[in-house]
């Protein structure tokens, strides 16, 4: 097996750990105020990426020897990045679906939406196999990204105590 597929062995390791775990209170509060500050964020900078994006534009127009190129990839990387945010989205709104109040995150403790979302008893969700070979581009793009981070913390020294 290779060091790669070991990683991801791990990280689903982990995953499935972090899931049987009973989070505290606390825990789900600390991502619900994430989840507010990363929101407001993203609102705040609407309006400049889409100003950027503009400008490349323009200058694509402009000076196509130069900027056309890049236009074009910004272009795909912004396609991208819109199809992984709607999937995050749509899964965020089919999991929260029935929460009254979702500004409660303390209240969606203990839920079994989650579980049944992602998990079909032994089985990830309602396919076979390993959830990558099912994922479309958008999804492995996120599940890379946290196996990066992972990583980096590992590398940091951090216990896993302190990673979750």
């Amino acid at each position: 097996m290779s060091p790669r597929q070991k990683m991801i062995n791990l990280m689903y390791l982990v995953f499935i750990a972090m899931l049987a775990m009973n989070m505290s209170k606390q825990v789900l509060s600390a991502f619900g105020f994430m989840n507010k500050k990363i929101t407001e964020t993203n609102s705040k900078n609407v309006t400049k990426i889409d100003a950027t994006y503009t400008s490349l534009k323009v200058k694509s127009v402009e000076q196509p020897e130069k900027f056309l190129s890049k236009n074009k990839q910004a272009q795909e990387i912004k396609k991208t990045s819109d199809e992984v945010y709607a999937y995050i989205e749509s899964m965020k709104t089919e999991l929260t679906n029935e929460v009254e109040d979702k500004s409660n995150y303390e209240s969606m403790d203990g839920t079994d939406k989650g579980d049944s979302y992602f998990f079909a008893g032994d089985k990830n969700s309602k396919k076979d196999g390993n959830i990558r070979d099912h994922a479309v581009l958008e999804q492995l793009v996120v599940l890379t990204n946290l196996e990066s981070i992972n990583a980096m913390l590992i590398h940091q020294q951090l216990n896993q105590h302190d990673r979750l």
